[in-house]
């Protein structure tokens, strides 16, 4: 029938891969994104604004499955057996014991919970920035406290942050973070934040701390064919 209205809605693409995106605790900053993000209340008794996770990547399970084991001498009591490992390897001059140190050594992620813009009802995300970046905060957290001004995660007048991300590859990508002068209370942003607010960052991160032997096992399995890991032990 020629005079009949059609069905269905304009096509939207955002729409569309918000409803696929898997809803995750953690935020992930997209390439060439402006994220406006609220920070909440440090969870460390110390104050810290940070959730230091430092992870030893490109190892594999018993069962051959890719995997990352938190560094011993962040998490555990020192003695790190792959902060060992990569130091001998970086010390021998060999390009190739230098690529695999690279890949092994430990990663390091300063973790901040906080809201971001438009997603509210979400509730809090993680986001994992790197050292650079989480310096970038820092700073102005000193400033605001040199000049009196309150904290970007002060529960009452915490002011917005952006943090912005250009670029996609290993080598061109850069991060920069900027104060805003739009000033939220949480309990006005978001009356459900104490419900939602994490207090266990250790469990929020999926942070599991290995056995040394463990960490030998599992490097082991995923290099074993390249070094004599018990060698570089010695």
């Amino acid at each position: 029938m020629s005079g009949a209205q059609r069905p269905g809605y304009k096509p939207s693409a955002s729409a569309s891969a918000k409803a696929t995106e898997r809803q995750s605790i953690f935020f992930d900053i997209k390439p060439d994104t402006k994220n406006m993000v609220r920070m909440l209340p440090p969870s460390d008794p110390t104050g810290s604004a940070f959730f230091l996770k430092s992870d030893h990547y490109k190892l594999k399970d018993a069962e051959g499955n890719n995997t990352a084991m938190p560094c011993l001498n962040i998490h555990g009591e020192g003695d790190c057996p792959l902060c060992k490992v990569t130091e001998v390897l970086f010390a021998s001059g060999d390009k190739e014991d230098e690529a695999l140190a690279k890949n092994v050594k430990a990663s390091q992620r300063h973790y901040i919970q906080a809201y971001v813009m438009n997603r509210l009802e979400e509730g809090p995300k993680l986001i994992g920035l790197s050292p650079t970046t989480a310096d970038q905060i820092s700073d102005i957290m000193v400033q605001q406290e040199e000049i009196g001004e309150p904290m970007p995660n002060d529960p009452d007048k915490g002011i917005w942050i952006s943090i912005n991300r250009v670029g996609s590859t290993q080598f061109n990508t850069r991060y920069t973070v900027q104060a805003s002068s739009k000033m939220d209370s949480l309990d006005s942003l978001r009356k459900e934040w104490v419900d939602e607010f994490v207090t266990d960052m250790v469990k929020a991160t999926r942070l599991k701390v290995q056995t040394p032997e463990a960490m030998i096992a599992a490097f082991k399995k995923a290099h074993g064919g390249k070094v004599d890991v018990d060698k570089l032990l010695a």
